[in-house]
């Protein structure tokens, strides 16, 4: 199961993979009773589905337009995202864990960064042994993701707009709450 959820601006990143999204959503249902002991039916939980399912859509449509600009995907922009939380950089093994990916996956997604100059290895971490290579974004990569970002945020300040201060930062803590609650039940 693929979730991700990352902040910036007030805009919220989330992604659900389109195999296990109908279990995502029951999750969140039943985490979200669980916490509030409130009482889910099948109408709220269809409609709280659909609205999770369309906002991941058009939030993967905006990254796609955009990230296509610079001739990269969705999952490149993904790995990119998480290099660029990471002050010092990621290994392979730390991407892979973040981005839920296998190695061999993250090993194609950073050779195409490299090539295209988006990402390089932090040579402070070098110590010769290439599993071990921090990645981190260059300049060019920088650009991406702040682009990125400000289409998204631009998109999303207009629907911001209409909540306030304290219902963004609510809405935020609770989505952030409610995808540690879902990894959790994954885990276990």
């Amino acid at each position: 199961m693929y979730t991700q959820i990352v902040a910036w601006k007030n805009v919220v990143f989330c992604a659900f993979s389109r195999d296990n999204f109908a279990f995502a959503a029951n999750s969140l249902i039943i985490s979200a009773a669980a916490c509030g002991g409130m009482e889910i039916d099948m109408e709220s939980f269809s409609e709280i589905a659909i609205c999770l399912e369309n906002i991941c859509k058009q939030i993967t449509k905006i990254k796609r337009d955009k990230t296509a600009q610079f001739g990269l995907k969705n999952a490149h922009f993904s790995c990119m995202l998480h290099i660029d939380i990471t002050p010092d950089g990621l290994t392979s093994t730390e991407i892979s864990k973040a981005c839920n990916v296998d190695k061999a996956f993250v090993s194609r997604t950073t050779t195409d960064l490299i090539k295209g100059g988006f990402i390089c290895i932090n040579e402070k971490f070098n110590d010769g042994r290439k599993y071990r290579n921090k990645y981190i974004l260059t300049e060019k990569g920088e650009g991406v993701i702040l682009d990125v970002k400000n289409a998204l945020s631009e998109y999303f300040s207009e629907l911001g707009g209409q909540l306030g201060k304290y219902e963004t930062e609510s809405f935020l803590k609770t989505v952030v709450a409610i995808n540690g609650m879902i990894e959790n039940q994954i885990e276990e």
